[in-house]
């Protein structure tokens, strides 16, 4: 079944409220509150795991910035939320860098992101890097598997009960929901991962 906006939407208020809607453009409570609070929700529950539908590697475009710290700086593209890795090639096998994380040692942790003037960069020493990173898909749900979009209506069904009324046992029934389909869907992204083929989602939310 075709992963929509408004099927997650439906679903995340069928959750914790037995109010509905027929669109996302409507303007009515639900709708407000589901605008505010969608992006969000969203970008928190793709950046939750490395999800193999979210990821991608792009080689980076080297910029004339001078940083005091690194050797490079390069702009990051347009879709980017976090970064994972800098995936290198070296005689006899790989190496991956991982972003440096206060506390860790630096040889395993050599480059860093930067929000500058409203555009996030890339320092490292790594000459001609490429990049592995979780992408932002926006409002476009071709790749979301059904799993991923259960997770995502129960978070989002999590974060609205309150300020809908639905209190909080609505609240904590949602989250304890989102927390199985994100068990789920991480099973769910192994077996794909594996090339196996996943069983369909128990709650198939999402259509419409």
């Amino acid at each position: 079944m075709t992963v929509t906006k408004l099927g997650i939407w439906q679903t995340a208020l069928a959750m914790v409220s037995d109010v509905t809607i027929a669109d996302t453009t409507t303007a009515n409570t639900q709708q407000r509150l589901l605008t505010l609070l969608w992006p969000g929700v969203r970008t928190r529950c793709l950046t939750a795991s490395t999800w193999s539908f979210a990821t991608t590697i792009a080689t980076l475009a080297v910029t004339s910035g001078t940083p005091d710290d690194f050797a490079f700086e390069y702009e990051l593209p347009d879709d980017f939320l976090v970064a994972i890795e800098i995936p290198m090639t070296v005689t006899g096998g790989s190496v991956a860098f991982y972003p440096y994380e206060r506390g860790r040692m630096s040889l395993r942790a050599p480059f860093v992101t930067r929000d500058r003037g409203g555009t996030m960069y890339l320092y490292t020493d790594v000459q001609d890097a490429t990049l592995r990173y979780i992408k932002d898909t926006a409002e476009t749900f071709t790749n979301w598997p059904q799993p991923f979009a259960d997770y995502a209506a129960a978070k989002l069904a999590s974060i609205i009960a309150v300020p809908l009324g639905a209190g909080d046992g609505r609240r904590t029934m949602a989250d304890r929901i989102a927390q199985q389909f994100y068990a789920e869907m991480r099973s769910y992204d192994a077996r794909t991962q594996l090339g196996e083929m996943p069983t369909q989602s128990r709650y198939a939310s999402g259509r419409g």
